[in-house]
């Protein structure tokens, strides 16, 4: 089974795993069309340093979190302002972990539910685009992690599923049951499901020198029709390396990836020269 996508100017053939996984995404995936999807351009997982990015970032983070944390009571702010207050001098990526923690503690411990307004669930949302700016611009560049893992990424993304009146949406409320574990699964594929994901998977919290045996490090928990294209296959070079399974061996040997590879792209031309392309083409056969 294999997804054709076309954008004015890139055509991907994506040839799907035979797996049972794959095999009920594509059942799934089959019954969309072009509409609402669009792909971005590759971008790489280790950015240049930024530092007027990062102290904008930082800013915004600032504000942020003294707006909620006035508004969010039933939560001790005192580690993350802490966070906050050191990371622009020291740099260290621990700091941005515990900053995007607060973000989805507020999310899986009901913090947002509990205060709820429009303004909050805005603000509450800056924290975690903020911090990915600040980390992309500012802290990633300090880790040999980061720096011994590095490549292209693009994704083919689907949008405006609230728009699509009528349509089945059985696939964005169906949960994944079934595990991967990357230990005795074959993991050599570049295109997996994508990072629909509240915190990080067990990759992103290696590559981040984070604590797996937190609750929001996680793999897919719901189907999703977006897809990660992992153009130089850091995924499967990472989860194969002795550095990545040492690490979790130590730290989280019961806890397994989640993350679900969908195939393998066995064509791709042309270069895509805007930001983000809608697909004018979209289909599994």
């Amino acid at each position: 089974m294999h997804i054709k996508i076309k954008t004015d100017t890139t055509t991907l053939t994506i040839e799907l795993a035979n797996t049972p996984f794959a095999k009920q995404w594509g059942a799934y995936a089959r019954n969309l069309t072009k509409d609402n999807f669009y792909i971005t351009r590759p971008w790489s997982m280790l950015d240049d340093e930024n530092l007027e990015r990062a102290k904008k970032a930082h800013n915004s983070l600032v504000e942020c979190i003294d707006y909620v944390s006035k508004h969010i009571t039933d939560y001790d702010w005192s580690e993350t302002k802490d966070a906050v207050s050191a990371v622009m001098q020291d740099r260290q990526q621990k700091h941005c972990n515990t900053i995007h923690r607060a973000f989805t503690f507020m999310v899986l411990e009901g913090h947002l539910n509990t205060f709820y307004t429009q303004e909050l669930d805005k603000q509450v949302h800056i924290i975690n685009s903020a911090i990915h700016e600040l980390e992309s611009s500012y802290t990633y560049q300090q880790l040999e992690t980061r720096q011994q893992f590095n490549g292209q990424v693009q994704q083919i993304l689907f949008t405006d599923a609230g728009n699509m009146e009528g349509k089945d949406f059985s696939m964005w409320n169906t949960p994944i049951t079934e595990p991967f574990d990357h230990t005795i699964q074959e993991t050599n594929y570049d295109v997996w499901l994508n990072e629909d994901i509240l915190g990080k998977d067990l990759v992103r919290c290696f590559l981040d020198n984070d604590d797996p045996n937190n609750p929001d490090i996680t793999g897919n928990l719901f189907l999703t029709p977006s897809l990660y294209v992992d153009i130089d296959q850091i995924y499967s070079k990472v989860l194969n390396s002795p550095e990545f399974n040492e690490w979790h061996q130590r730290l989280c040997p019961n806890k397994t990836l989640d993350r679900y590879p969908i195939g393998n792209v066995i064509e791709r031309n042309g270069v895509q020269v805007n930001l983000n392309e809608p697909v004018k083409e979209y289909s599994i056969e």
